[in-house]
């Protein structure tokens, strides 16, 4: 299933923003600038730009430099300069606090916007992605609170993605009926995406409509695949398709399904070994043993591999050769411990703050935000661990938390050498120019440089207690980071644990079947 967490990664770039940015026939973006993600949001039109310092704010958003573009933004906003396009501004302001995890302040943005007179589309692409941000923090009470507010003003494609979301929230809950319901009235009124008739189609299956949620996901495991986005979605299709027709005893059914999925996709390990159960269903241990035994052979950081390394032998078992599934199931048990300690290295490696070093300096960033992404993985004992602690949403939102304490801590570094550099001069200009302003301004002169003085001293004072308190922050979230990827590689080790017993105990069925075969040949004699 396709959560909007994915949905909202994909756009991480300016197309996230824009969408609420954005309208038919409302503000001032093309279709190009909207659609940097390859996503069509808005009708071609020209920009039109009524406030200069709103258009550079614009500026720095498109460029990247989010914090920059919502500092100018509201230096802006503060000095009153952006007097004709007050609702656009106020609703970038709302997505960058809301990509800083700024709930609060964005909230009282968003409620003085529908106090203050914004047209009902204004205020519900605001409310979209105020509840598009909230999902993604995991905060989905509050994200299904403002979503139930929405007045349905928006164009075909936000109405789509209120749908998708509103419908992951239903199952978030386990409502799938309700889920499909959602997605059903906008495919009757508007049609739907591959993604969101993926997600009609499992919600379809999961309500008990399974004849038409089937329908659905085989339309998807059919279709020509242009994109790698695409192929993954129709290996995710036939995967589920497979699950279901195996969980509802129609193993030859599955089978047709998960041929489809690629052996070079993300999702080939789960595939393959699927596929094997589908033969172990119809009882033919034996062809159930090739697509096992050629996962069994791959990296054991997947736990598909892994159960692969049970299931082997359990075959073997099955076909009278316990010879052969002893030897597998020790050289699993034998995997199982190499795998735990390289586990114990990755944990020794993270706790020791390689992880998050590494992540940082392979992944700098040049500001801060929601949009930061990570593209290369730091030098790790075992990088594979890394990706799989990666693939989890809590650990990324908690790490781009860390990320952004590190860019406020460098920008208040910075602050401080500004205030220096200006210390010195105001005493410079002091010490240059006093006579002169003295003999023109007898009293006006001591009193300009003494209230620049006492400025850059309070402004000093706020760096310090700042610095301190963004200090006190990055060490909390750092152990509060490096607790969460040792928790996923704790979870991988107690499931070795579970597996190694697995082993064990057959591996005593073994032998204890070998005794008393033995005991029964004696008596015979």
């Amino acid at each position: 299933m396709r959560c909007l967490a994915s949905l909202l990664t994909r756009r991480a770039s300016t197309a996230a923003v824009a969408l609420i940015l954005c309208a038919p026939g409302d503000s001032a973006f093309s279709q190009d600038a909207a659609s940097a993600s390859g996503v069509a949001l808005v009708d071609e039109a020209p920009i039109v730009i009524k406030d200069p310092h709103y258009g550079e704010a614009l500026f720095y958003f498109y460029q990247g430099r989010f914090f920059t573009a919502v500092t100018k933004l509201m230096a802006s906003q503060h000095f009153e300069r952006v007097t004709h396009q007050t609702h656009d501004a106020e609703i970038l302001r709302i997505g960058l606090l809301l990509s800083y995890g700024a709930h609060k302040e964005a909230g009282e943005v968003f409620l003085q916007l529908s106090e203050h007179g914004a047209s009902p589309a204004i205020r519900d692409r605001a409310g979209l992605y105020f509840a598009m941000i909230r999902y993604q923090r995991g905060q989905l009470a509050e994200s299904e609170k403002v979503m139930n507010r929405l007045t349905h003003w928006l164009s075909p494609e936000l109405e789509e993605e209120r749908a998708v979301l509103k419908a992951n929230l239903l199952m978030g809950r386990q409502d799938y009926a309700g889920a499909a319901n959602e997605l059903e009235q906008v495919r009757i009124k508007h049609g739907l995406a591959p993604y969101a008739r993926f997600n009609l189609g499992v919600a379809l299956i999961k309500s008990g409509r399974e004849a038409r949620g089937i329908e659905l996901l085989d339309e998807i495991g059919k279709a020509p695949a242009a994109t790698e986005e695409s192929a993954a979605l129709r290996d995710k299709a036939n995967l589920a398709l497979g699950f279901a027709a195996l969980q509802a005893d129609h193993p030859e059914n599955a089978r047709a399904y998960l041929e489809r999925v690629r052996l070079n996709g993300m999702l080939a390990n789960m595939a393959l070994l699927q596929f094997g159960w589908v033969d172990a269903a119809l009882k033919r241990p034996k062809a159930a043993l090739v697509p096992w035994t050629e996962l069994s052979v791959r990296k054991p950081i997947d736990a598909a591999v892994l159960e692969a390394k049970l299931a082997v032998p359990w075959a073997l078992t099955e076909l009278g050769a316990d010879g052969q599934a002893l030897d597998r199931y020790k050289d699993a048990i034998a995997t199982f411990e190499q795998e735990n300690r390289n586990l114990d290295e990755s944990i020794a490696a993270i706790r020791s703050g390689k992880l998050l070093s590494g992540l940082l300096e392979r992944n700098p960033g040049e500001e801060m935000g929601w949009f930061w992404n990570i593209t290369e993985l730091p030098d790790m004992p075992y990088g594979a661990h890394v990706a799989q602690v990666l693939a989890q949403h809590q650990f990324q939102e908690a790490l781009k938390d860390y990320h952004d304490l590190t860019f406020l801590a460098r920008n208040l570094d910075r602050w401080k050498e500004r205030l220096g550099v200006l210390k010195g001069d105001v005493g410079r200009v002091d010490a240059r120019d006093r006579d002169a302003a003295l003999a023109r301004a007898p009293q006006e002169g001591p009193t300009r440089f003494g209230k620049f003085n006492d400025r850059i001293a309070a402004g000093e004072r706020r760096l310090r207690a700042m610095t301190s308190r963004v200090a006190a922050l990055m060490t909390d979230q750092q152990h509060y980071v490096q607790e969460l990827a040792v928790a996923a590689l704790e979870a991988q080790k107690e499931r070795l644990v579970s597996y190694d017993r697995q082993a064990r105990f057959a591996v005593a069925q073994i032998y204890d079947r070998a005794g008393k075969e033995k005991s029964n040949a004696d008596s015979r004699r």
